[in-house]
C-alpha cells in the first residue's frame, strides 16, 4: 500500500508551482534518507507528465483541464488534484492520457538521433 503520507507537491520549493504551465519548480534539497530520494525522483516525474498533460489540453481540444474532463468523463477533482500533486499519479493515469492524448508522452529524439527506450 502507498505511504499516505506521500504527497508529489510537497518536494516542491513552492508547491504550488507544481504541474504549473509558467512556473518554474525547484525542488527540496535537504533529502535524509533513500525512500525521500525516490519520492522526489517520482514528484519530478509526475510533475513532467503533468505539464505534458496540460500543455497537450491546452493546445487540443477544450482548452481547460475542467472541460476536457467533462468531455472524457473524467472525475475532474481528482484529475486535477493529480495535475497539482496533492495526489499520486497512477500508472492508470498515464495510460488514459496516452489514449485521450495520443503521443503526450512520445519520448523525445536524442542529440544521436536515437530515440529514447525504457
Amino acid at each position: 500500500m502507498a505511504d499516505s503520507r506521500y504527497v508529489p507537491r510537497d518536494y516542491a520549493l513552492n508547491p504550488l508551482h507544481f504541474g504549473s504551465l509558467t512556473k518554474l519548480v525547484q525542488w527540496r534539497e535537504n533529502m535524509t534518507s533513500v525512500a525521500d530520494l525516490d519520492r522526489l525522483r517520482a514528484a519530478q516525474a509526475q510533475h513532467k507528465y503533468a505539464h505534458l498533460i496540460r500543455s497537450s489540453i491546452r493546445s487540443s481540444g477544450p482548452g481547460t483541464t475542467k472541460a476536457f474532463a467533462e468531455v472524457n468523463r473524467l472525475n475532474y477533482a481528482r484529475f486535477s488534484r493529480m495535475l497539482r500533486g496533492e495526489i499520486i499519479m497512477r500508472l492508470e493515469d498515464v495510460a488514459t492520457a496516452e489514449r485521450l492524448l495520443p503521443g503526450v508522452f512520445a519520448p523525445a529524439s536524442r542529440p544521436n538521433g536515437l530515440v529514447e527506450s525504457y
